[in-house]
């Protein structure tokens, strides 16, 4: 008798661990369990059910896992359950005015989005493999789960890092290219991607760009004239390519229905910048990369005098200003000394006194009058009277300041100090 209750105490006894095990388990938080299980394998192994045994808690397994790059994690949670289209996680609520303590709210996101944002490529292919897609349910409540956003948020992450340019192929060659609904229902997610690409701080690769207007997928491909037409405070792509010194990029845009006139101004109270219009890029490139793409922009139907017949919010003036003020140094071995780029802009026939003063202009929010400073007075002040002395600065103020093209200039010149001057007294301009 007694050896038959050793033995049925016996056999009891694993399970009797098993029962105790999983009670210590269950009252621990998962926050105290997770680095309990990672000392031992066999512990954690034991400890799965226990870790996977909740929806939140596989859910939340796999989000971890898509973060950190974990596969085999991610893999194990899917086979345990875990929502692969949008799983749960939890986040505590703020404590409210009236007092009330702060509540844990159940959350959904795209696995998909989390991948993206980790930069993982392999981990994108594996969700996609296990059947992660864009389509995601829509009777959640907008709080917990908003899809576009989701989507939204997932195109950003593809398109707006140079380096993620492999996750944007893989996304387009996938199937995954054709889901999504509600806001992004029939939309072009090549044309969001972009507008995206060219939003971040870093110009797109060329490659990126003209995968993206060259796609025949759902949506269609996307459209840079669109793109510059669109209401939105993102710089002109073609400007900015000007401005990166970005030539292959820039031709491509070109080849691509790019408008040469850039972003039109719309009717927020915003500055306008060189990165809106390209005539305004490569005028500020001009000091440093020559006349070439100021002719460049000319060709293709730029003007010189682009908007002189209104004044900015920001006062910002004509192109040839840009060149004046871009200038940093009056070297006489710099690749375009200063004389010859106001002769350029002069030959291309720009007058001096051009975009000086504002006129009556329809659209809303720009100053329909106002004054800009000469480029005289903009010289003067930058570089001061002394430097008058300078032969290259000399002569770019006595080209701009010959008898019969302004009578204003003229006077300034006669209202300037008269500085000494170690060789001849007296500075002056010399007049040729």
């Amino acid at each position: 008798m007694a050896v038959e209750r050793i033995e049925y105490a016996a056999a009891s006894l694993p399970a009797l661990v098993d029962d105790v095990f999983f009670m210590v388990l269950d009252y621990l938080e998962p926050a105290h369990l997770a680095p309990l299980v990672r000392c031992c394998q066999l512990l954690h192994t034991r400890a799965l059910p226990v870790l996977l045994g909740t929806e939140v808690r596989r859910d939340r397994a796999l989000l971890w896992a898509c973060r950190h790059g974990r596969l085999s994690a991610v893999r194990r949670a899917v086979a345990f359950g875990a929502n692969i289209v949008a799983p749960a996680y939890l986040a505590t609520s703020r404590v409210t005015q009236n007092g009330a303590g702060a509540t844990q709210i159940v959350y959904r996101t795209s696995p998909l989005r989390v991948a993206a944002q980790s930069g993982n490529l392999v981990m994108l292919q594996v969700l996609m493999e296990l059947g992660a897609t864009l389509d995601m349910p829509r009777e959640f409540p907008q709080k917990m789960l908003s899809p576009d956003r989701e989507i939204s948020s997932f195109l950003a992450s593809i398109s707006e890092k140079p380096e993620r340019l492999p996750l944007l192929l893989l996304f387009f060659n996938s199937a995954l290219a054709g889901c999504g609904g509600g806001f992004f229902q029939g939309a072009s997610y090549a044309q969001i991607c972009l507008q995206h690409a060219f939003g971040g701080p870093k110009l797109p690769p060329v490659e990126a760009v003209r995968f993206l207007v060259s796609y025949k997928g759902p949506g269609g491909c996307a459209s840079v004239r669109r793109l510059q037409a669109s209401k939105t405070k993102k710089a002109c792509p073609l400007a900015r390519a000007i401005l990166g010194r970005q030539r292959e990029l820039e031709e491509l845009l070109v080849a691509h229905r790019a408008d040469i006139h850039g972003i039109p101004y719309w009717t927020e109270d915003l500055p306008m910048r060189a990165a809106d219009i390209p005539i305004y890029a490569a005028a500020r490139m001009m000091a440093h990369d020559g006349i070439d793409l100021v002719r460049r922009c000319i060709v293709l139907g730029a003007d010189v005098r682009h908007d002189s017949n209104i004044v900015y919010t920001s006062r910002t003036p004509l192109p040839v200003y840009l060149y004046v003020a871009s200038v940093e140094n009056w070297n006489k071995d710099q690749l375009l000394r200063p004389t010859e780029g106001i002769k350029f802009w002069l030959g291309q026939g720009m007058a001096i006194d051009d975009g000086r003063v504002g006129k009556g202009c329809p659209q809303p929010g720009i100053w329909s009058s106002g004054s800009l400073p000469s480029m005289i007075e903009m010289l003067i002040d930058k570089w001061g009277a002394d430097f008058l002395a300078n032969d290259e600065f000399n002569r770019v103020i006595s080209l701009l300041a010959k008898p019969g093209l302004s009578d204003q200039h003229l006077s300034l010149l006669d209202r300037l100090p008269s500085p000494k001057d170690p060789k001849n007294g007296v500075f002056e301009v010399r007049l040729e």
